[in-house]
Order: C-alpha cells, then structure tokens, then sequence
C-alpha cells in the first residue's frame, strides 16, 4: 500500500512530503487505534506521521517474515516455534512501538535535511 500510494502522489513533490502525506492518512485511519489511546500523551505533527509509518512498516515485516513453523512429524523446537507457542507477537509490538518510539532521544537530535 505504502509505494502504489506514493505512485499515485507521483508530482506531489519530494519523497519526504509524500511520507508525510501517506504517514498523515495511516495516522488518521488505520493506526489512530493505536495512535489516540487516552493513558498515553497526545502525539501531533512529525512525531504522530513517523509513528504510523513505523507501525505501518512492523505490520509489513510482521505479514512478510512469518515464522512458518510446524511441529507435525517431530519438527525441531527453536526461538521461533516458542514465540509462535506463547500467542501472537503482533498485540504486543503495536502498543510498544506506540510508547516508547515518540520518546525516543533520536527524535530530537536526527532531522532531515
């Protein structure tokens, strides 16, 4: 979703206003779930369009990369055949990305130039 979008934005401008243009519609449609939870302060700006580019990109690793692990004819126990044991990494990655990321000290010294 993310590229067929920045192609539809094609004479938008540079990649970085188009970022900024596909991060504002994640943040106010699919992520403002996650984005506006009430025990968390508020994000706005950059902070609220880079944290819904990021829960969009862990939502694209995490549909991608998978584990495919089966335990059906005495398959090998690993790392990922316990993840996949315990339940679902994915409810708890979203609402940790969501804490901790806008407070990172990054946030404040990297910028784009």
């Amino acid at each position: 979703m993310l590229y067929k979008d920045m192609a539809d934005l094609g004479a938008a401008g540079d990649k970085v206003d188009q970022l900024m243009v596909i991060g504002e519609r994640l943040a106010d449609g699919k992520w403002k779930n996650i984005l506006d939870v009430p025990y968390l302060p508020k994000l706005e700006g950059t902070q609220r369009v880079f944290t819904a580019l990021l829960l969009e990109n862990e939502a694209r690793y995490l549909q991608t990369n998978r584990p495919q692990v089966s335990m059906a004819g005495g398959g090998v126990l690993t790392e990922a055949t316990k993840l996949l044991n315990v339940g679902s990494f994915d409810k708890f990655a979203f609402p940790l990305i969501r804490a901790i990321y806008p407070n990172l000290v990054a946030n404040e010294l990297v910028s784009v130039a």
